[in-house]
């Protein structure tokens, strides 16, 4: 499995969501090179709890501007956060137990979630929000 790269294509326009998006490939490229190198479950556990928390912040962000502009979709996007949450503190629980079971989709999961959701749901507010906020 390779790791995804942040580039241009997925930015928004919007300066700290970029920063945001940037940060949460760079935790989850952490994750990947952690799981490579076979670093002991206390530290990824710790690095899944810093993607998990700093997923949450961003999301709550992204909401109140959403929200604070009356962009369309905002229910959607608070579904898919939601669900992403769950899912990597299922990922999470599931860890210790099942190191080997656990990694491969829990990687594939982030990445894919994270190209799709800025590529697909993200890209919808631009509109909404790169005109009014400093880019």
């Amino acid at each position: 499995m390779t790791q995804y790269k942040w580039d241009t294509s997925y930015a928004v326009h919007v300066k700290q969501l970029d920063t945001d998006h940037k940060k949460l490939f760079l935790l989850t490229n952490t994750l990947f090179n952690a799981i490579q190198r076979k670093e002991s479950a206390d530290t990824l556990q710790e690095l899944m709890e810093k993607l998990e928390d700093y997923s949450i912040t961003h999301f709550e962000y992204e909401e109140a501007l959403m929200e604070m502009h009356n962009v369309p979709d905002l229910v959607e996007q608070q579904q898919e956060h939601r669900k992403f949450v769950q899912k990597l503190h299922v990922f999470r629980q599931h860890y210790p137990d099942q190191p080997a079971a656990t990694s491969l989709p829990m990687l594939r999961f982030l990445n894919e979630w994270f190209i799709k959701h800025i590529s697909q749901l993200d890209k919808k507010y631009t509109p909404y929000l790169s005109e009014k906020l400093d880019k």
